[in-house]
Formats: structure tokens, C-alpha cells, sequence
């Protein structure tokens, strides 16, 4: 009872805010009164009006035990907005209201808070409105350079349609409709797609197409000429060879001349010269002149489609082309764009009036006191982007973060009732309750380099009390259980006897060492669930040499003892205290109720300053190193030489 007792004492709240240490140490001290007034009272005989040979006992009887965990911590405030520096880089404050200032609803967007330096900003400014409106002008130029690429390209796409299209007329008209379309259906891969189809116009056989019963148009026309002019040379040859025939014996007989002889002769000559002629023109056409030009026709029409499928190639490429160029352009515009609202952002941002109602705290107050020392806040000061320059708590709602040691953290739920007293208001009690406990716990480390585990507890204050400021050092009890009409006895008449927690009953001139069953236990008094009755009398001490004692069985069943983690290490149950033989012997470096006792005492002969800056250099970088090193130092040395070692050694560095 009394290591729990010890527990929930200071050693995790050391490291906790700067000012929870002065409540601390009005606490342990008004309670360590309280104890050497129960002591004396209990145990120096005769020193109230006792006689000095009686034993101090109790008189069991039952009443009402309050379970608290007392903690210390600061206020804060439920809600509060935070502002911070929306400028690039580090700039530097040139006006800012005194810090404690109240921001009413009629000062709210109204009312600077603070003004950063500008200078800077409005120089970019200039040179960035001038590279804005150049890329706005390039974008808009990208814009009609696109919009003329896409009705060239329907120019370009419309030439070469037609001059395909002409092309395919003008190979129907030569070698007629049915026979074109053949034709071309033949040679589709050529004029389209190069995968498939003949690989060239020349591996048709176009004399064959003279054959062909589709054969039309200007070549048809032409061979039927042909053909006629034949058929007339042949009838010609044979009409001059029938008057020929006809002269020559009319010459025989002496009826025509010989002159007219020899013109038929010539004349027969003269149509057998053309029939030959027309023999010629008619092989010319068939051999030559119709392969050559329906080849012409055809490669004609094929390259008027291939010129037309890179037009329109060439088309997309320069749509693609000039679609990039005006999507950068637009990029560009808009990245320039978004510098220059960022600029003028950055420039409206050094100008911050109140938001909303509040009390003006300065970014820096509050914190650990190497950081103030660091990144003060005040006129030409210069801050950081994103870092804190004001806040503004919301007073109508407060609350206290404390920390809790591990060892009663089981203890503390939400709902639970607590009291808060304030160190600025002695007289000021205020009711709360527990909103929120840490899951997992704050690693925080002991200044004389032991690791503590406590946890964040949070506790909403009731009610609204204009006289409460954020920072303010407060102590809070929880009460995390409250017993009526129950039996209780001081915690120095639970002892520990040969396995058994027991109470030494007075009982005809002698004790009963009777085993008992405790409960729920404070600081002071424990719960006796089992083993004593109403009225008996319990002595608050080790009975000594020369007393008789009797050992008595219990009276109830014992609960089964959990075995324990570490089988060196017996656990006693609550209350429960061992005999002064059976005490290991250790020092305050092994013992943590010693140590932290020691350390109640070394704080205690502290300045407040210099507690205050041993409680933040626990929470610095490096802090416990530099405790890990002067700790084998300090070792053997008294309360006083420990003190002074600390101000010459450690706090010296400090300052």
C-alpha cells in the first residue's frame, strides 16, 4: 500500500509542464504535513494527551472512502485557433498587438493583429505581373495558331479528296465503270493499305482487259474506230481491185486509156497503203497505247489516294503539333498565373486581422523555454512559414491536461468526477470531468535518469469562470471511487505475517495476528472486506519483542494468488505491509519510493526558476544524456552537495 501510495505521487509529473512542479510541491508538502501529524499522533506515545506506555491502536468502524488520483497540471483551453505565417520563408514582423490583448466581436475582421513584412513580396510582384501577361499572350497566340492549323488542314484534306476523286473519273472514263471498279479493287492495297493487294499496278495484265467484256469508255470508242477505219481501208482495197479489174480489160479492148490504166493501179496501191496503215493503228493501240494509258489513268488515281492519306498525315501531325504547343502555352500561362495569385496571396497574408473573439497569446509563450529563448515572438522578430504567431483561446470552455503515472492510470475512466483547484486562486474550487485518457503512453525521462510511463489525461472544467487563463497552474483530484458505510482502517494496521496480509486485534491482554481482506485503498485508509469486525480494536504498529502474538487461521476463504511474473519478487496485496525483518535493503538509486522522495527533496531546496529549467531540460534533446552523465557524479553525495552540484554542473550549462 504504501509503494502504491508512493506511486501516485510526484515522479511522473517531474517532466510534465513547466509550472506543474510549484503545485506539486504545495501538494506533496501540505500532504507530507499531514503525514508527520498522523505519525506523531499515532505512533510518538503521549504526544496528544496519550499515555506513554499504552500502544496506539484504532477502533475499527465503518464510513465513507474516497479513492482520488492527484495530479498537477496547467489550463488550456478547449478550442483555439492558431495563426500562423502564410508567407514564404522568414520575414520579419513590423507591427503586432501586445500580447494579453482582448479581441471583441466588434474587432473581429476589422482589428490587425499583425503585419509581416511586404516590401519584398510587391517587388516580385511587379516582375511577375510582367511574365504573367507574356505567357497569357503566347497562350493566346497558341490559341489562332491552332484554330488556322485545323482549316488548313481541312483545305489540305479537301485538295486531295478531289484530286483523288478526279483521278478515279478520269480512269472510268477511259476504261468504262464496271471495268474501272475491277480495276481498282485489284489494286485497293496499293492505293490505301500497303499491307495487302498487289504491290504494283504493273502486275496486272492490261492487255487482257481489251478483251474483256466490260471494257468501255474512250478505249472502247477508240478500238471500235480503229476497227472501222480497217473495215473501210478493206472495202476501199477491194473496190479499187474491182475497177482495176474492170479497167484493165476495157484497156484490152481499147476503151480506155492507158493513163487511166495506171490511176486505178495507183489508186488500189494507195488503199491497200492504208489498209496497212490502219492494220498499224489498231496493233499500236492494242499493244502501246492502251497499256500505257490505262496504267497512266490508274497510277494517276493511286498516287492522288496516297497524297491524299499523307495529307492527311501530315494534317494530324501538325494538329498534334500545334495542340502541344498551345496546351504548353496554356501551362505555362497558368503556372505563371498561379505564382502571381501566389504572390498576391502571400502579400495579403502579411496583413492578418482578427477572426474571431479571444485573448491574444503569442506563439511563443508557453513552450519550452530554449524555444522562446529561440523563436521569440514580438515586433521585428522575423518567423518562419507555418509557424504559430498567435492564438486565440476560446475562453467560455476550459480544460486541464495533467499527466498520469502508470501506476494509476487502471484507475482513472472518463465520466469520473474531479476537483480542480487553482495555485493564482487558493479559494477557487472548481468541479470537472475526465473527457479523455491516452491509450498509449508519453515516454517521458526522470532528471535522475529513471524512464517514467504517464499518460495524457484530459478534464473538461464545468461552467464558465472569466478569472481562468490558459497556462494557469492548477492541481486536480479524480475521484475515481467513492465507498459508503464500509469498514476502514488506517493503513499502518495492515501488515504482512507469513504469506498473509493480517490485522494485530487486541484481544485479552494479547494480539490476534487475524488475516484480513482488503479492498479499495487511499492514502490513508484501506477497506476491510474480510476478517475483522465492527468496534475490535487493531494496533498501528509491529507488535514488539516482548507482546504476545497468536496467529489465528482466517475466518474466510483466500482468494487464489495469480503467479507472479517474477519469481524473485513476492506481491503483497494492497495494504499490505512487511515487517521491518523482512525488507530488502536497498538504496535510493534501487528503491523508486526512495528515489523519489530524494527527489522531492533536492526540488524542494530549488529556486522555482531553477525547478522550472530542470523540469524542461527533461523534455529537451538531449536532456537525458546530459543527466545519464553527472548521475555516477552524484553518487554518495547528501541532499545538499546534490543541490549544489546541480546549479554548478547542470544549470550552468543551461544558462
Amino acid at each position: 500500500m504504501r509503494t502504491k501510495t508512493r506511486e501516485r505521487t510526484n515522479l511522473g509529473k517531474m517532466t510534465g509542464r513547466i509550472k506543474q512542479s510549484r503545485a506539486r510541491f504545495i501538494i506533496a508538502g501540505t500532504a507530507l504535513l499531514v503525514a508527520i501529524a498522523v505519525a506523531a499522533y499515532l505512533v510518538i506515545p503521549g504526544l496528544f494527551g496519550q499515555n506513554e506506555e499504552s500502544p496506539a491502536t484504532y477502533v475499527v468502524k465503518k464510513g465513507d472512502l474516497v479513492i482520488k488520483v492527484l495530479e498537477s497540471g496547467s489550463l488550456k483551453a478547449q478550442n483555439s485557433l492558431e495563426i500562423r505565417s502564410g508567407v514564404e520563408g522568414q520575414t520579419k514582423i513590423i507591427e503586432i498587438v501586445p500580447e494579453g490583448t482582448v479581441i471583441t466581436g466588434e474587432d473581429v475582421n476589422k482589428k490587425v493583429l499583425v503585419r509581416l513584412e511586404s516590401s519584398a513580396l510587391e517587388g516580385k510582384l511587379t516582375q511577375q505581373t510582367i511574365a504573367e501577361n507574356n505567357a497569357k499572350a503566347a497562350y493566346e497566340q497558341a490559341i489562332e495558331d491552332y484554330k488556322i492549323q485545323l482549316k488548313q488542314n481541312e483545305s489540305d484534306i479537301q485538295a486531295g479528296t478531289l484530286k483523288a476523286k478526279f483521278a478515279s473519273m478520269d480512269l472510268k472514263k477511259y476504261l468504262g465503270e464496271k471495268l474501272a471498279e475491277k480495276v481498282l479493287q485489284q489494286t485497293a492495297g496499293t492505293a490505301g493499305n500497303q499491307s495487302s493487294g498487289p504491290a504494283h499496278p504493273g502486275e496486272i495484265d492490261f492487255k487482257s482487259l481489251l478483251s474483256s467484256e466490260d471494257l468501255g469508255g474512250e478505249a472502247l470508242q477508240k478500238k471500235r474506230n480503229l476497227e472501222s477505219d480497217i473495215d473501210l481501208a478493206k472495202e476501199e482495197v477491194s473496190r479499187a481491185h474491182n475497177k482495176l479489174k474492170w479497167t484493165e480489160q476495157l484497156h484490152a479492148k481499147g476503151y480506155v486509156t492507158g493513163d487511166e490504166l495506171e490511176a486505178d493501179k495507183l489508186s488500189l496501191k494507195r488503199r491497200k497503203v492504208d489498209l496497212e496503215r490502219a492494220h498499224t493503228g489498231l496493233d499500236l493501240f492494242l499493244k502501246y497505247e492502251f497499256p500505257k494509258e490505262t496504267e497512266k489513268h490508274l497510277s494517276e488515281y493511286l498516287e492522288a489516294a496516297r497524297e491524299l492519306e499523307r495529307i492527311k498525315a501530315r494534317a494530324k501531325s501538325r494538329e498534334t503539333q500545334a495542340d502541344a504547343a498551345r496546351k504548353s502555352k496554356e501551362l505555362t500561362h497558368k503556372l505563371e498565373l498561379d505564382k502571381l495569385t501566389k504572390i498576391k496571396r502571400q502579400i495579403k497574408n502579411c496583413t492578418i486581422y482578427a477572426p474571431k473573439p479571444g485573448l491574444v497569446i503569442y506563439g511563443s509563450s508557453g513552450g519550452m523555454w530554449w524555444r522562446r529563448a529561440q523563436n521569440p515572438i514580438g515586433r521585428d522578430q522575423t518567423v518562419s512559414e507555418n509557424q504559430t504567431i498567435i492564438t486565440l483561446p476560446d475562453l467560455s470552455r476550459m480544460s486541464v491536461e495533467v499527466k498520469v503515472h502508470e501506476s494509476s492510470v487502471k484507475k482513472v475512466r472518463t465520466k469520473q468526477k474531479a476537483i480542480i483547484k487553482s495555485e493564482a486562486f487558493p479559494d477557487l474550487s472548481l468541479s470537472g470531468e475526465v473527457s479523455r485518457v491516452a491509450e498509449v503512453p508519453d515516454s517521458q525521462v526522470g532528471w535522475l535518469g529513471s524512464d517514467i510511463n504517464v499518460y495524457s489525461t484530459e478534464i473538461i472544467i464545468d461552467g464558465i469562470n472569466p478569472q481562468l487563463k490558459p497556462g494557469m497552474s492548477v492541481s486536480v483530484e479524480i475521484i475515481v471511487e467513492e465507498l459508503h458505510n464500509v469498514l476502514t482502517v488506517p493503513i499502518q494496521a495492515v501488515h504482512a505475517r507469513k504469506g498473509h496480509t493480517v490485522c494485530y486485534v487486541l484481544k485479552n491482554g494479547h494480539y490476534e495476528a487475524r488475516p484480513v481482506l482488503t479492498g479499495s485503498a487511499s492514502e490513508t485508509f484501506v477497506q476491510i472486506k474480510e476478517g475483522l469486525e465492527e468496534g475490535e480494536t487493531v494496533l498501528l504498529r509491529e507488535p514488539r519483542p516482548n507482546e504476545r502474538v497468536e496467529d489465528v487461521e482466517p475466518s474466510f476463504r483466500l482468494p487464489e494468488e495469480k503467479p507472479a511474473k517474477n519469481k524473485n519478487k513476492k506481491r503483497d496485496r494492497p495494504g499490505a505491509r512487511k515487517p521491518a525483518q523482512d525488507k530488502p535493503d536497498r538504496s535510493a538509486e534501487e528503491d523508486p519510493s526512495r528515489k523519489q522522495e530524494e527527489m522531492m527533496k533536492i526540488m524542494s531546496k530549488l529556486l522555482p526558476e531553477e525547478r522550472e529549467k530542470i523540469i524542461q531540460l527533461t523534455q529537451s534533446p538531449g536532456g537525458k544524456n546530459i543527466f545519464k552523465k553527472h548521475k555516477p557524479k552524484m553518487e554518495g553525495m547528501t541532499i545538499d552537495e546534490k543541490v549544489e552540484y546541480i546549479r554548478k554542473h547542470i544549470l550552468a550549462q543551461v544558462d
